[in-house]
């Protein structure tokens, strides 16, 4: 199965707010937050609770801001072409070949529109489902649930 696809910058800080609404620390300043609330409402003192939303809201701005635009990323943001074989994934790009076995993949997860290959904790392929012929979607899909057995 041969994908072509490309990630804007745009798209890709999307998909990083999606990816931080997963984490545990999210969550945990969900939790936070919502004890503030509470907090706030008995002692009628909503200063702690908006400085906590602003606070937060500036971290994980600035942390997307600066991963989608950082230099260090700029061939995250190249055309694409994989081709994905009964053994290997190849990628191409204009800078560049690699090929990853199968067994490098160590989960795939689908986030939003996009198809997550993970190589590491913090190291991903991405393929956008729009990318990818609507009647090879679920045969791609397959290919992954079959050839990446999913850790976690």
């Amino acid at each position: 199965m041969e994908i072509e696809t490309s990630i804007t910058r745009r798209k890709y800080m999307n998909l990083l707010w999606l990816l931080y609404l997963r984490q545990w620390s999210f969550k945990f300043v969900a939790v936070l937050f919502f004890f503030s609330v509470i907090f706030s409402l008995l002692t009628q003192d909503f200063i702690p609770t908006i400085i906590l939303i602003v606070l937060m809201a500036l971290v994980y701005s600035v942390t997307i801001l600066y991963m989608g635009l950082s230099p260090k990323n700029k061939n995250f943001f190249l055309r694409t072409h994989f081709t994905f074989d009964n053994d290997k994934i190849i990628e191409k790009n204009p800078v560049g070949e690699s090929t990853v076995k199968w067994e490098a993949i160590i989960n795939w997860k689908k986030v939003g529109g996009f198809y997550l290959l993970y190589l590491s904790s913090a190291t991903f392929f991405v393929v956008q489902k729009s990318d990818i012929p609507a009647g090879e979607i679920a045969a791609f899909e397959n290919l992954l649930r079959t050839k990446i057995k999913k850790t976690k």
